[in-house]
């Protein structure tokens, strides 16, 4: 019978085997090798959904989807996140429960229109499966590459980022608002960012994210936080196929403001230092006023004092 002994001191494991003994040291034991995790086996697979007005978008979606993993899976899971709908959205998923009944489906109405990564978050914090994929319900994302990103999650990932090569569709300020998001992202944050809620990963990366209770979610930049291995897949963009994009110029706007904010403290940092030099400034401004009228008996203007007063407070404001 085999029995284990360890020397806590010494940072030493004894086997004991019989008449055989054998020391091996904790510290050069040797690694993994890269292919440990290969071979991995997925029985089950959540596919999350957030949606808000796609009535035209959402049985089509799941019918491709469904289409494309029934072959690996014998059970689809749905989680649809209504995020606060105004059209048929509801009624077009039950006649989808009822043409599929083999697919499960959960769905989950929000209470008002709280955004994507608000309802992504929901979504993902209702998973049980061994597999998660996130995907737009535009047909943006293609759900063709759902495959080849379980494929990758098999080499040993967890994360697996589904990005586009080329923002070939749209307005033009999307596509340059997009690029100066992604540099100012990284200069705040130190990380590399993948602009795509396009995501599949294992149960391990699902649970890391579950621990996030931030009231601010940023999901994108959330998912790079968790500290797992990750690898990105590409796919060709395209365009909305019914019905016309949520975003708006000053939602888009919202949206960088948040993931700058949320996941930085740089932001933050700014603001103290530029406080702090304001505030310098007004002191110096003020004293100056003060010397040249109790000492040189020179008139200022109210201007002046109300301006020093103004930018001071606004300064300790900042701080």
């Amino acid at each position: 019978m085999q029995t284990i002994e360890k020397e806590r001191k010494q940072n030493i494991i004894i086997v004991k085997n019989g008449a055989d003994e054998k020391r091996n040291s904790v510290e050069k034991a040797p690694a993994k090798s890269a292919n440990v995790f290969a071979g991995r086996r997925y029985k089950t697979v959540d596919i999350v959904i957030p949606m808000f007005n796609e009535a035209e978008n959402i049985a089509p979606i799941m019918e491709k989807i469904v289409e494309v993993l029934t072959p690996m899976f014998p059970t689809i899971s749905f989680i649809l996140v209504d995020d606060g709908s105004t059209d048929d959205t509801e009624n077009r998923v039950s006649e989808f429960q009822e043409n599929h009944p083999n697919a499960n489906v959960k769905y989950i109405r929000l209470a008002k229109n709280y955004g994507q990564d608000i309802a992504l978050k929901c979504g993902i914090d209702q998973s049980t499966s061994d597999i998660c994929a996130t995907i737009d319900a535009d047909f943006q994302n293609p759900p063709e590459k759902m495959p080849e990103a379980i494929e990758k999650l098999k080499e040993g990932y967890h994360i697996v980022h589904v990005v586009r090569t080329a923002y070939n569709c749209g307005p033009q300020y999307r596509k340059l608002g997009s690029q100066l998001f992604n540099k100012l992202f990284e200069v705040l944050s130190g990380m590399k960012l993948h602009l795509t809620d396009y995501k599949v990963m294992d149960k391990k990366a699902v649970a890391r994210i579950k621990n996030f209770k931030e009231g601010i979610y940023y999901s994108a930049g959330t998912i790079e936080l968790v500290g797992l291995k990750s690898t990105a897949i590409p796919y060709q963009y395209a365009e909305r196929k019914y019905g016309k994009s949520k975003y708006s110029l000053r939602k888009l706007i919202r949206l960088a403001v948040t993931g700058m904010t949320a996941l930085s403290i740089k932001p933050l940092r700014f603001s103290l230092y530029l406080g702090v030099i304001i505030s310098i400034f007004s002191v110096a401004f003020g004293s100056a006023l003060a010397v040249k009228t109790a000492i040189l008996g020179q008139s200022i203007s109210g201007f002046a004092t109300l301006g020093a007063g103004v930018f001071l407070l606004g300064g300790i404001q900042l701080i």
